[in-house]
């Protein structure tokens, strides 16, 4: 992770990371984008679809208006999660 997005980052932010990385028992890596963060996160350790959606929910709810964008990534095995700095 470069040394401006480790900067812009905040707590809640580290907080998020260990969450989804708890819940899809892979590790994911934060990318610099305009405005915020983005990240891709893999779920095919979940097994199944009420659990995806249980993750997918509980990023929204955690993050709440600083989400921009949650979609699934065409590969049907991740979602990508495009998040606005804390300070923004």
């Amino acid at each position: 992770m470069d040394s401006y997005l480790e900067s812009k980052l905040c707590s809640a932010d580290l907080r998020l990371k260990r969450m989804v990385e708890s819940v899809t028992k892979r590790e994911i890596d934060f990318k610099r984008g305009d405005g915020g963060y983005f990240f891709t996160a893999g779920y095919s350790q979940i097994d199944t679809p009420e659990q995806i959606l249980a993750l997918w929910d509980a990023i929204e709810g955690y993050l709440g208006d600083r989400l921009e964008k949650i979609q699934d990534c065409p590969d049907g095995k991740s979602i990508y999660v495009k998040v606005k700095y804390a300070t923004e």
